[in-house]
């Protein structure tokens, strides 16, 4: 059974759970590519630099119980945009969040008639 869980914007008191989802996404980039250094030793403030860069309306998150599980971007360059970060916690994956905040940020990219969407 998946569980329940909302995708909404990014909201200021969403930040210790989005600082979290980065550090987990950069612990499994270091396990991948097999290099302790990616992130620095705190990669969870790349998420404070992201937040800075885009803003906090170009962001959206999944919650399931109060608890943030999901986040995308969207940062957006003239009537390009680009998917940056899509991170789902590893305990709710396989659910469908990931497809859902894509759907997100898919419609909205559409309503701000973004022309190309890219997704890394």
């Amino acid at each position: 059974m998946k569980p329940s869980f909302m995708i909404r914007k990014y909201e200021p008191h969403d930040r210790e759970g989005c600082r979290a989802l980065w550090r987990e996404l950069t612990e499994w980039h270091r396990e991948i590519y097999q290099d302790p250094t990616i992130g620095g030793p705190h990669p969870e403030d790349h998420f404070d630099k992201h937040l800075a860069d885009v803003g906090p309306d170009r962001l959206w998150v999944a919650v399931h119980n109060s608890r943030v599980v999901g986040l995308v971007g969207l940062i957006v360059k003239g009537k390009e945009a680009e998917i940056e970060p899509l991170i789902v916690s590893q305990a709710y994956r396989r659910k469908g969040i990931g497809k859902q905040l894509i759907k997100t940020v898919v419609s909205e990219a559409r309503d701000m008639e973004v022309r190309f969407l890219n997704i890394k």
